[in-house]
């Protein structure tokens, strides 16, 4: 009778722990589903193990399902993926996958949408996740979507160009009678703030056109 007790007790217990843990992981479950930033968990072989409905959006796919169905070859296909200085940036690169080498860190990304050329901005915070052996098991990559900060700091950023550019412009045409001169001169400070080619020509009397300036962001 006591065995039998003991046995029906510890089995309680069991069924007991395994119903918290359930209702654990349904909670945790409820609040990923909640939170604004995206969360992307990846195995040693860098495949997902886990997305929140936040990520799922932020990729363009509208189930976490989708997402984590998607071959990896599918999911950044779409995309090309650039620094914080609009630089190329190879998959190995990202901080999920450091963060599976052992490295914790954080960057700023940009993500542009190949079909439609859009930007889209987060900074990405990657931590490894380690087992008790010490072995890096998993990565969970933090995502906070920055877009339209991204976009209001850049667009701060050509107002304030172009008031410098005005600026300059008006000293250029006080400084000389010249007009050829300072047509020229405008057209190089115009790249590559406005453009990346000017090419200023003008008409003369006799109906002939004549090139008084021109710049290339690229000088060769």
């Amino acid at each position: 009778p006591c065995l039998a007790k003991a046995w029906r007790t510890s089995a309680t217990v069991r069924t007991q722990a395994q119903e918290a843990l359930r209702a654990s992981s349904d909670q945790l479950a409820t609040i990923m589903r909640t939170v604004d930033e995206g969360i992307v968990m990846q195995s040693q072989t860098g495949g997902l193990v886990y997305v929140n409905e936040a990520a799922a959006r932020f990729v363009g796919f509208e189930t976490t399902s989708e997402f984590l169905n998607a071959s990896r070859e599918v999911v950044l296909g779409q995309f090309e993926i650039l620094d914080d200085e609009r630089r190329p940036l190879p998959p190995h690169a990202l901080p999920g996958r450091r963060a599976l080498l052992g490295e914790a860190c954080e960057e700023v990304l940009c993500y542009r949408i190949l079909s439609s050329g859009e930007e889209r901005w987060s900074v990405v915070r990657a931590n490894p996740v380690y087992d008790a052996d010490g072995d890096v098991v998993l990565s969970v990559s933090v995502i906070r979507d920055i877009t339209l900060e991204r976009r209001a700091l850049e667009e701060r950023a050509r107002a304030e160009e172009r008031l410098h550019f005005l600026a300059r412009a008006s000293e250029l045409l006080n400084e000389t009678l010249d007009y050829e001169l300072t047509l020229a001169a405008i057209a190089e400070m115009a790249v590559p703030t406005f453009a990346g080619q000017v090419v200023i020509d003008l008409l003369d009397d006799d109906g002939s056109v004549r090139c008084v300036g021109a710049a290339h962001a690229d000088p060769e």
